[in-house]
């Protein structure tokens, strides 16, 4: 009797190993450009510029949770004093440029703490779709900017399914298990049999 309890006692043990073994996550970075062209895309004022990043070749959104993401734009200045504001996924304009420079400059946003769920959204189309406008500033009707780029990156954590050996592991304590309640056998039950003398 003491050895099916080992058995028993072994084979749980090996089974609540294998299902509390954590699984990993591994991370997947992906990134996506959208290039304005080799001497750049002009963006006039009044007439706003919109483009699409896609990660959906990068990441699979079903099994794939982002967990930052990150989106650069460079921008040139064409003349006149400007305002240039940005749209994510048809929100509101967001102001984040005055007087851009000649040489040009980035303009870095973090997706994970601008308001209205940006990284939500992406999660559920892997799309992230950008809208760029010119506002002249002081009476301005010339204000314009070249569009140089702007490339979306960040990273996703994608959960693996168990190893082998873990799967192996928990398999060998159900078969432990198994095995220790056969070795179980019922006291006999009938009636004492008698010599005869």
């Amino acid at each position: 009797m003491k050895s099916c309890t080992n058995w028993l006692a072994a084979g749980l043990f090996a089974a609540v190993a294998a299902i509390a073994t954590p699984s990993a996550a591994d991370i997947i970075p992906f990134a996506d450009t959208i290039s304005g062209g080799p001497h750049g895309h002009l963006i006039v004022q009044g007439t706003p510029f919109s483009y699409t990043h896609n990660i959906n070749d990068s990441i699979d959104i079903v099994t794939d949770t982002i967990a930052e993401a990150k989106l650069a734009i460079v921008l040139q200045d064409q003349g006149g004093g400007e305002r240039v504001e940005v749209r994510f996924n048809l929100g509101s304009f967001l102001a984040f440029a005055n007087n851009v420079s000649n040489p040009g400059q980035t303009f870095n946003f973090d997706l994970g703490t601008l308001a209205g769920s940006i990284i939500v959204a992406l999660q559920q189309t892997g799309l992230l779709d950008v809208t760029l406008q010119v506002l002249g500033q002081g009476g301005q009707t010339n204000a314009d900017v070249l569009f140089s780029s702007s490339t979306l990156t960040g990273f996703a954590e994608r959960v693996s399914v168990p190893e082998p050996a873990s799967l192996a592991l928990l398999g060998a304590g159900l078969l432990a298990l198994g095995v220790g309640s056969r070795w179980r056998r019922p006291a006999a039950t009938g009636p004492a049999l008698s010599s005869a003398d």
